[in-house]
């Protein structure tokens, strides 16, 4: 066990060497919780999905960056993200895949439990948790719940900060709403 932590820091730090990650772990924001038990692997199937939603709220984003059609506050966080750098978020959403476990949470460095994190075992993934998700998310919400808990993941990963990647989260469960 000792051997997957220390491995897995050791990723988490090759990880902070080419982005910024916080190492902690995100959560659905105030979610509809389900009214029935729901099979975690129906809900990876939805967060599978739910990268195609994803791809084109990004590419809106892009549109708008390019054109310099964002408020100030929009484009101080996707300035990081769109940087002509290695690991921008193009590049993350390319290079880095998703780990959606059906049988336990997501964890922090500290072994604390969250629904999504940067912090993984596996090589050039992040974890959302289809486990969790199951459990605090109606099914009929997770697309819009899991798109942002991605693009939280993802956007630490190329260099925001925890505070800007909850930020992100919120403006896109917002806009997602209306979609």
């Amino acid at each position: 066990m000792k051997l997957i932590i220390v491995l897995a820091s050791m990723i988490n730090i090759a990880y902070a060497a080419s982005g910024g990650i916080s190492g902690g772990g995100g959560n659905v924001v105030s979610p509809t919780a389900p009214t029935a038990l729901q099979d975690p692997r129906e809900i990876r199937s939805i967060i599978k999905g739910s990268k195609e939603l994803l791809y084109k709220f990004i590419s809106a984003k892009y549109a708008l960056f390019k054109t310099g059609s964002m408020d100030a506050d929009d484009l101080r966080m996707y300035s990081v993200l769109f940087a002509d750098n290695e690991m921008n978020l193009h590049e993350v959403m390319e290079e880095i895949k998703l780990d959606i476990p059906i049988d336990q949470a997501c964890f922090d460095q500290k072994g604390r439990e969250y629904d999504g994190s940067t912090f993984n075992t596996k090589t050039n993934t992040v974890c959302i948790s289809a486990f969790t998700i199951a459990k605090k998310v109606d099914m009929f919400e997770v697309p819009v719940q899991a798109t942002a808990l991605v693009l939280h993941e993802f956007s630490e990963v190329a260099g925001l900060s925890d505070e800007d990647a909850i930020s992100l989260q919120l403006e896109v469960i917002d806009e997602l709403k209306n979609w």
